[in-house]
């Protein structure tokens, strides 16, 4: 927990996508954030994915499906995103 607090990026020139875990960890519960405190380190607002599962269990067989889907959403939203960009 500690390396976790002490982590700090720098700051990003570009939009964040947090695919977050529907369930918590309880020794993440006193820490929790919505964006998990990305918001600081861009000037973008980030696009978050809530999947199912916790920190331990998302790549499970059980949710892997339903992270892959919601993978393909945000590829698929980014890629529409950057047409209208360049039109």
């Amino acid at each position: 927990m500690q390396l976790l607090l002490a982590y700090k990026p720098t700051n990003l020139n570009c939009k964040i996508t947090l695919f977050k875990a529907q369930e918590l960890l309880p020794e993440y519960i006193p820490i929790d954030d919505r964006y998990n405190y990305w918001q600081q380190y861009s000037e973008y607002p980030v696009d978050l994915f809530c999947v199912p599962g916790n920190h331990d269990t998302l790549f499970l067989v059980s949710h892997v499906n339903q992270l892959a889907d919601t993978l393909l959403k945000c590829i698929n939203k980014n890629k529409t995103e950057e047409v209208k960009n360049n039109v």
